[in-house]
């Protein structure tokens, strides 16, 4: 019997066959590197960069947003890898205000920016290594609370819990008008 196992390099495919062989007692045979004629063609385009995405966030975190690498979603909203410099990246995240973008240059230096918004769109720099954090919003649309009788008009409806609802119902709602002012609105009925 032979399993062949296939897939991008860096993918972990060595690493999946060493723990196969070392499990089941099997003997591993794994593809040349010497003469390979693949190799030259990946690394023509340059070595990659070590790229890191919210590797810093805790599970509870990790579990309130849902992140898309390149129009792929991550598996726990983390990724763990290699990516080449010169390429764009673009990162998608539900519950995420903002991003800390973390660069160590060859020389060793670390740079930090950080970039507003729920999508990142960058292109990999050539650098030692990139680690890239979400920053966690809130979990609701509820922001500021006032208790103004502003007369604006209603634009948006929440409950305590700050989940959006179609309209006012029965108990405490919080709205926003359109003047973008929060308030409390209590219907007994």
């Amino acid at each position: 019997m032979h399993i062949a196992i296939a897939g991008n390099i860096g993918s972990g495919k060595t690493t999946l066959t060493r723990m196969l062989a070392n499990h089941y007692g099997w003997v591993a045979k794994y593809e040349p590197v010497v003469d390979n004629p693949y190799l030259n063609d990946y690394y023509k385009v340059g070595m990659p960069v070590k790229l890191t995405i919210n590797q810093s966030l805790s599970s509870a975190d990790l579990s309130r947003i849902a992140v898309s690498f390149n129009d792929v979603g991550l598996t726990r909203a983390k990724f763990d890898g290699r990516f080449f410099a010169g390429r764009s990246i673009s990162l998608t995240g539900e519950n995420v205000t903002g991003w800390t973008i973390t660069e160590v240059s060859s020389a060793g230096e670390s740079s930090t920016k950080k970039v507003a918004g729920s999508t990142l769109a960058i292109t990999m720099p050539n650098a030692t290594s990139v680690s890239i954090t979400a920053e966690i919003g809130q979990a609701n649309g509820i922001e500021q609370v006032t208790d103004d009788d502003a007369a604006s008009e209603i634009t948006d409806v929440y409950d305590v819990s700050g989940i959006r609802r179609n309209a006012i119902g029965q108990g405490c709602n919080i709205v926003r008008t359109e003047d973008g002012k929060m308030r409390t609105i209590i219907n007994k009925k």
